[in-house]
């Protein structure tokens, strides 16, 4: 990671310090965030702001022209950055934190499916890159993913059209009624109800009842945010990001299932977003 001179950060905005060590990077990251919360400069989060922000254009899952199937699924495999990797803050690349993840939806899914049959929908599906890693383990199974953004719907559609992946991909908001009468085995989410700060109850409450037996939500919990310097940071992080608080309480008060698992996981790729993984059995 490049080194930035202070007068360099000024003017960027930018506090953090990314080649100085864990210690470095979180306290800097604390004084980052903390300048933007007395500021006020903290982002405004809603449909518009989110179809801005990941449209297809400015995805970072295509950091290459022209990807492989493994490349699109695993992410960059070049670009050094801070990753928490079994608990702890290392460099690394993001691979790491992806095969960590996609082992842990399969190994869930296959709980809830172990006979590789069933309709299984991811939704905020993106890119399609998790549906792609489902496919080569579920040939047998219905992949369905919902995608907010026209152009990352109609792209994913086309790389799993490319690469021969029988995939079903719609452009739909799930925050509102779908379009669609089919009924879900197994439903998930990866980073997408964080998107939603303020209508995320909706989205849950849709999947929820489209979902026959469990749905996987991996999702930055703040309930389950740890009490420590790297803590602090991401609490602020979150904040300026506006991204959602309350998903771990709501679920456990919403009726329609029983949370049966809620854990921070130990390797990801944003330590300062810590992924957690909460499991729903529909009642």
């Amino acid at each position: 990671m490049d080194r930035v001179t202070l007068s360099e950060r000024i003017r960027s905005r930018d506090l953090r310090i990314q080649s100085a060590g864990p210690l470095a990077y979180t306290l800097s990251a604390i004084a980052h965030y903390g300048v933007r919360a007395v500021l006020g400069s903290r982002v405004q989060r809603d449909r518009e702001h989110v179809l801005n922000e990941y449209d297809v254009q400015s995805r970072n899952e295509y950091w290459d022209s022209e990807l492989s199937l493994d490349q699109l699924i695993y992410g960059d495999d070049r670009t050094a950055k801070w990753l928490l990797k079994d608990g702890v803050l290392v460099v690394g690349i993001d691979r790491v934190s992806r095969e960590y993840l996609t082992q842990r939806l399969l190994s869930r899914v296959s709980e809830y499916l172990p006979d590789g049959k069933g309709t299984i929908v991811e939704f905020g599906c993106g890119t399609g890159r998790n549906l792609f890693f489902l496919r080569r383990h579920f040939p047998e199974a219905r992949l369905v993913g919902f995608e907010l953004s026209p152009r990352t719907a109609a792209r994913a559609q086309r790389d799993a059209d490319a690469f021969g992946l029988d995939i079903e991909v719609i452009q739909a908001d799930m925050t509102s009624p779908l379009d669609w009468d089919g009924r879900a085995s197994v439903s998930f989410t990866v980073h997408a109800l964080e998107q939603l700060p303020r209508v995320f109850t909706k989205a849950v409450d849709q999947i929820l009842s489209i979902t026959d037996r469990a749905v996987i939500f991996f999702e930055p919990v703040l309930e389950l945010f740890p009490v420590s310097l790297r803590g602090l940071a991401a609490r602020l992080r979150l904040r300026n990001a506006d991204h959602l608080s309350g998903l771990l309480t709501y679920l456990r008060q919403n009726g329609a299932g029983r949370v049966v698992v809620a854990e921070p996981l130990p390797t990801v790729g944003a330590p300062l977003n810590q992924t957690s993984e909460l499991v729903v059995e529909i009642s």
